[in-house]
């Protein structure tokens, strides 16, 4: 046990590629401001039991424990048409833009490593490593 009471016996090995499949199509519907499809949801969790990777017991508490730190989600859907006209002027991929499309509504800086970015949106992004 770790010092939250979750054991701490998982299987560190690599995810399978239907597994990684599945958990991006829930990723894309939380994107899409949409609700995740709970069979797939509930396929996701029993797999990662079935694989060792996470205890029946200890699944809800590892699933709380990461949503206390959770940023707040916001729909990507609506920021879609800012984010292509984005993405076609400045010849970005559209997941980028959606970042800067969510930047201008929220009026407030994206911090990341990505230089090309950073090099295109001076007044947005601001560089990881000048922080």
């Amino acid at each position: 046990m770790n010092n939250k009471g979750m054991s701490t016996t998982l299987n560190p090995g690599p995810i399978p590629p239907d597994v990684l499949a599945d958990g991006e199509a829930i990723v894309a519907a939380i994107m899409a401001g949409k609700k995740p499809d709970p069979a797939l949801a509930r396929k996701v969790r029993d797999r990662a039991e079935r694989m060792g990777r996470v205890s029946t017991a200890d699944g809800f508490s590892l699933w709380s424990s990461l949503m206390v730190d959770c940023p707040q989600l916001f729909a990507s859907l609506p920021l879609m048409p800012r984010a292509y006209s984005i993405s076609s002027s400045a010849r970005l991929g559209i997941y980028d833009c959606l970042y800067v499309a969510l930047s201008e509504q929220e009026g407030c800086e994206i911090v990341t490593d990505d230089a090309r970015l950073a090099a295109l949106f001076p007044k947005q992004v601001v560089l990881l490593s000048t922080l």
